[in-house]
């Protein structure tokens, strides 16, 4: 998806505003991840909740 985006932002948009756009999208994921996702580390199968 990315690489059919790509070109077509940078054209309409510019270098800085695409970069921009994805550097947005990376920074919501990682709020997504540290709050949503529970750590698993050390844990067995049975000890994780199936949410």
């Amino acid at each position: 998806m990315i690489t059919m985006m790509f070109p077509l932002m940078l054209g309409s948009i510019g270098l800085a505003a695409s970069y921009g756009f994805y550097a947005v999208c990376a920074s919501l994921s990682i709020v997504f991840v540290l709050k949503y996702v529970n750590e698993t580390k050390g844990k067995e199968l049975e000890q994780m909740d199936g949410q």
